[in-house]
């Protein structure tokens, strides 16, 4: 499958619009048969037509965007609506931009919250634990995986991102974005619900959330033919995403949401 899959590539379609006073939103679906591009050129591949038609691969997904004053909510829901299990990896690609073009600059752009995760580098390909006083911030090409620690202590469990009242191992960073003083608070969980024939009710599971930190700095910026020469100055992308590719059951479903809220004070 070509890198970064199949979602971004293909026509979704547009379905329930709202306008309401404090917010407005819209959701669009896609489903697998209406995939067109990114399903790999391998009859081997797992989205291939050989495949869904073999295994029975079918899934549907949906993109629930939410838009407020100060804050953009975005849901993706993933149905496996087939009758095989399949692993999923889905990430929110968000580029923040920077003012002032100071992306290298340390006191404007970096990234506040990952301390105590474990880091891998895919440019030095070092693995270490990120510093509980650091923050992450460009200063060469950055393209790194931050994992949440495997043991998540209460405090750390974060009560705004619970969803119907169940907690999960959640991401909650601050991205520093301007020399104004502006920042953004970006937080993210996902869920995946679990079918309990017992009661005949749905029961949801926190799944650990993790985040990349991009910036291809000078070589790798004049080397993209879909990326300015210069472009590295002006932002930092922080992708949220969910850790080691999960399996979706048949007829199970996951939500994987992401929480941007503009922020001016302090964290």
């Amino acid at each position: 499958m070509p890198q970064h899959g199949f979602l971004r590539n293909n026509v979704w379609k547009v379905g329930k619009v709202f306008d309401e006073m404090e917010e407005a939103g819209c959701n669009f679906t896609l489903a697998l048969k209406d995939v067109v591009n990114g399903r790999g050129s391998s009859s081997s591949c797992l989205w291939s037509k050989e495949k869904e038609t073999e295994m029975g691969i079918d899934c549907t997904v949906t993109l629930r965007v939410r838009v407020a004053k100060d804050q953009l909510k975005c849901d993706l829901i993933i149905r496996n609506t087939g009758s095989s299990c399949f692993p999923c990896q889905a990430l929110f690609h968000t580029y923040f931009k920077i003012a002032g073009r100071k992306a290298l600059d340390k006191k404007v752009c970096h990234v506040k919250g990952l301390g105590g995760y474990s880091v891998e580098d895919k440019i030095t390909g070092e693995s270490y634990i990120q510093s509980e006083s650091e923050v992450v911030h460009v200063d060469r090409e950055v393209d790194r995986i931050y994992c949440p620690p495997t043991t998540i202590t209460q405090k750390e469990c974060d009560s705004d991102v619970i969803v119907n009242g169940v907690s999960s191992s959640s991401l909650k960073v601050q991205i520093c974005t301007g020399t104004d003083g502006s920042k953004v608070d970006l937080k993210a969980n996902a869920m995946i619900m679990l079918d309990d024939d017992d009661d005949n009710e749905t029961k949801k599971e926190p799944l650990p959330v993790s985040v990349v930190v991009w910036n291809p700095y000078v070589d790798k910026a004049k080397a993209m033919s879909d990326f300015g020469d210069d472009q590295y100055h002006d932002m930092i992308c922080v992708e949220p995403l969910l850790t080691h590719n999960p399996t979706i059951q048949a007829q199970q479903q996951i939500m994987f949401s992401q929480i941007l809220t503009s922020n001016y004070g302090d964290y």
